[in-house]
């Protein structure tokens, strides 16, 4: 998983954790890979395009998206991963905080994903308000989330409530989503089935 961290919980540095999140990336590159021309259809990369990967953890996919984009920002929580991604792929900018508050202006993007982080985000609607407001006219929202019916889900929700507590995470499944992109604002909601979970792909007004 791209933020294994919950979005709304920031967590310090430590080199210590160098060996875990070289392990993480190891694994998530393997899981991501079959979805990757989905995603890449999905966002329709281009020149001079600004790209804001949400809960983008160490840079991972965001590297892997390689491509024609004036700038991508992975905005990440944990600063452990974070320094990681500094340190690894300078190529990226990254910036620490949480998505109920981005610290970006109006209109400063034209492509968003959040793969399989919009869970760890306290306040769902919120987040998605702020990134609608992020994104210019026009702009491309790209979500992957995981099935909150399908086995694999209820046991990592049980996983993450037994580390973080109960209501650490939060799994919408695609019509849920939906409905919440409809209430923030965006429009050409559009589900798609995925190897893992499921996309949802939205644009901003114009």
């Amino acid at each position: 998983m791209e933020s294994a961290m919950a979005c709304g919980r920031l967590a310090g540095p430590s080199m210590a954790a160098s060996p875990m999140l070289r392990l993480q990336d190891a694994l998530a590159a393997r899981l991501r890979r079959p979805s990757m021309p989905q995603l890449r259809a999905l966002l329709r990369p281009g020149p001079g395009l600004r790209l804001l990967d949400l809960g983008g953890g160490t840079g991972l996919v965001a590297e892997l998206l390689d491509g024609p984009w004036a700038e991508v920002v992975v905005f990440e929580p944990d600063a452990r991963k974070v320094a990681y991604g500094r340190a690894r792929r300078p190529g990226l900018r990254f910036v620490e905080g949480l998505a109920e508050q981005l610290p970006f202006p109006d209109a400063a993007f034209d492509r968003a994903m959040a793969l399989v982080s919009l869970h760890h985000m306290h306040d769902q609607p919120a987040a998605l308000r702020e990134v609608r407001r992020v994104l210019r006219p026009g702009a491309v929202l790209v979500l992957h989330e995981l099935d909150p019916t399908q086995k694999l889900t209820r046991h990592l929700r049980w996983l993450e409530h037994r580390v973080h507590g109960p209501g650490a995470t939060h799994f919408v499944g695609p019509a849920e989503l939906r409905a919440m992109l409809d209430a923030a604002g965006f429009r050409a909601v559009e589900g798609h089935a995925a190897p893992r979970g499921y996309f949802v792909a939205a644009e901003s007004p114009p």
